[in-house]
C-alpha cells in the first residue's frame, strides 16, 4: 500500500506489526492551518499557542505518539508557504 507516512505508521500499529514499512518517506511537506484574513488577533493567538505547545513539549509528545516526529515544525510562522 502507499499512503501518507502517518497513515502507514498507524496501519502498522493497528495490525500488530503484521505490516512492515519499507523505504523512506518522500516529498514530505509541513501542513498549515487556514485562518481567515479578517480574523483579527486570532491568528496571533493561534501562533502563540502553537509556539507554546512546541516549547512545553506537548507537540513532540503528540508527534512521537503518532510516529511522525521526523516531520516536526520547529519555527512556526504566519504565511510560511508564501515564497
Amino acid at each position: 500500500m502507499l499512503a501518507d507516512s502517518p497513515i502507514v505508521g498507524y496501519a502498522v500499529k493497528q495490525t500488530g506489526d503484521k505490516l512492515e514499512i519499507i523505504g523512506q518517506a518522500y516529498d514530505t511537506a509541513p501542513y498549515g492551518y487556514a485562518i481567515g484574513k479578517n480574523s483579527g488577533t486570532f491568528k496571533d493567538a493561534w501562533l502563540a499557542a502553537v509556539k507554546e505547545v512546541i516549547a512545553d513539549g506537548t507537540y513532540k509528545s503528540i508527534l512521537d505518539k503518532w510516529g511522525v516526529a521526523d516531520g516536526a515544525v520547529t519555527d512556526p510562522v504566519i504565511n510560511g508557504a508564501q515564497g
